[in-house]
């Protein structure tokens, strides 16, 4: 990709993070920050699903985390490093030029999941999850690549 291209997704990022640098704590996280002082850290917070981060972080709130601005600092910084992973991703193993590449990081950039990740502290846990899974594929593709000097038949192409 173009340095233009790069400098204007990290520009997303960044109004993403000027936007929401006024949100504080949501209806929500206010729910979740209550439930969570009154839980054991390997209770779920909710019902429908469970997330040791989110109780860990949650827990953790009143005593050293009590600003949500740094829920939302990390959110942004996972989603940037979200941004570089799927540019990376597209660029290196899908091979895709960056007349493609870079649609599809941006439309990526501004996904509906993302920007809740960012205004939600309890979405936190999500944009987290996100990079973890990018940098499973990448390690996988990565692995593939360097097997296929040896094996000619496994590459990335079979993805």
């Amino acid at each position: 990709m173009q340095k233009n291209q790069i400098y204007l997704l990290m520009a997303v990022t960044i109004i993403y993070g000027v936007l929401i640098s006024s949100i504080g704590f949501l209806s929500d996280d206010y729910d979740l920050l209550h439930r969570a002082q009154n839980n054991h850290i390997l209770q779920p917070l909710e019902e429908h699903h469970y997330s040791l981060l989110l109780n860990g972080l949650f827990q953790l709130a009143p005593q050293w985390i009590s600003q949500p601005e740094l829920f939302h600092l990390l959110a942004i910084i996972f989603h940037a490093i979200n941004i570089f992973l799927v540019m990376q991703f597209c660029t290196k193993f899908l091979k895709q030029p960056p007349s493609i590449t870079f649609p599809i990081t941006l439309l990526f950039a501004i996904n509906m999941p993302g920007i809740e990740a960012l205004t939600w502290c309890c979405a936190l846990p999500y944009v987290v999850n996100t990079t973890l899974t990018l940098l499973s594929m990448i390690t996988y593709c990565s692995y593939l690549e360097s097997q296929s000097n040896d094996r000619p038949w496994l590459t990335t192409t079979m993805l």
